[in-house]
């Protein structure tokens, strides 16, 4: 009986060349950036309605919805959904976001929330997903 290889001369290329491309892509990556959250966005039905500054200080805004509304809370430089007339209060069970590109989604409510990051360079990317 001949001894068993590991693997064969196809295998190697096809391993190596997944390497190469994991390697390239995983430097590409380590590029970006943080972003320091500097704003929220408040989306009704698909249309941008209201934006906020991030503060320390507890700010609450009442957005109205076609449900009744929402009540949501800044503060730390975060943001949440405190209460909703939804009927599963899913965005209020979100909690806090705080990093750019965090989102709130109510779909009861058509509603939106999410952190906006100060840009250091004008790249074409919306989002990072973690």
């Amino acid at each position: 009986m001949a001894k068993g290889t590991y693997f064969k001369k196809g295998d190697l290329i096809i391993y190596l060349f997944l390497i190469c491309c994991f390697s390239v892509l995983g430097n590409s990556i380590s590029k970006f950036e943080d972003e320091k959250p500097s704003k929220t966005e408040i989306y009704v039905d698909g249309n941008l309605k209201y934006v906020y500054p991030l503060q320390e200080k507890e700010k609450n805004i009442f957005v109205d919805t076609e449900i009744g509304g929402v009540n949501i809370k800044i503060e730390n430089n975060m943001v949440r959904v405190t209460s909703s007339n939804s009927p599963l209060k899913l965005c209020v069970k979100q909690g806090w976001i705080k990093n750019p590109g965090d989102v709130i989604v109510g779909v009861p409510d058509k509603l939106i929330v999410k952190i906006i990051g100060d840009k250091k360079n004008d790249d074409d990317i919306d989002f990072i997903i973690r």
